[in-house]
């Protein structure tokens, strides 16, 4: 029986068919998936949605967040801590997750591992190494750069996509909200970053769509304030550079 240990998103992924559909071609000829793009590009988005889609194909699917991690020698155990596996004393942390996923068809999916880019190759390189029915996805920046690695890089949305994004948003602050063709100069302008856009979305609860335009020469400032509790905006001044 599959155990999933996969988190769930609060809102739908719009747009991405096409996205979704190559990245699980992808799984099929590949150990270790690497989902590249700049910070706000929906990499950990996109990442959700595909482990959700493919984990009935594996016995176990397990979720690792490493953006809460600066010291590259707790990976191990914060794999273990996804898994649910209690550390025995005086072991080899990497030693024990190998272990215990050797025998199982196991997705796991290193989400944000671009401050332990070094660390994080190291230890994807020994699981699959010693785990031969073991699939990683990662998220990140920069790839890991293991021998075997697929690298895919996500594409801005489409314009369509971007409308459909900012809309869907607005009206979760504003219900009565309706686009008009400005929106669609937003999103080409925010580059199709899903990020920038639902920052840029959540502003029409205190600005017209027109002065949002208007103020994105100065996009930092109006698309910093955003959700108290995810801590990914914090690269938001990377994404709009």
């Amino acid at each position: 029986m599959s155990r999933s240990r996969l988190p769930y998103a609060l809102t739908p992924l719009l747009g991405r068919a096409r996205e979704l559909d190559e990245t699980t071609q992808l799984l099929g000829v590949t150990r270790l998936l690497t989902i590249t793009g700049a910070g706000g590009s929906g990499k950990t988005r996109l990442a959700q949605e595909l482990a959700h889609r493919v984990k009935d194909d594996y016995e176990d699917a397990v979720w690792v967040e490493l953006a809460p991690l600066s010291d590259p020698d707790l990976i191990g155990q914060q794999i273990l801590d996804a898994m649910g596996v209690r550390e025995l004393a005086a072991e080899d942390v990497l030693r024990v997750v190998i272990h215990s996923i050797r025998d199982r068809r196991t997705l796991l999916v290193l989400d944000n591992c671009e401050h332990l880019v070094d660390a994080c190759a190291v230890v994807a390189e020994e699981i699959l190494r010693s785990c031969p029915d073991t699939t990683i996805v990662t998220t990140t920046r920069e790839a890991l750069g293991v021998r075997g690695e697929q690298t895919w890089l996500v594409p801005p949305l489409s314009v369509e996509d971007a409308v459909q994004l900012f809309t869907e948003r607005a009206k979760l602050v504003s219900p009565s909200f309706a686009p008009n063709e400005m929106v669609a100069q937003i999103c080409q302008r925010l580059d199709g970053i899903p990020l920038a856009i639902e920052l840029a979305a959540a502003r029409v609860k205190v600005l017209t769509v027109d002065e949002i335009a208007a103020r994105l020469d100065d996009a930092f400032r109006l698309l910093s304030s955003g959700s108290r509790t995810l801590p990914r905006h914090r690269t938001i001044r990377e994404t709009i550079d």
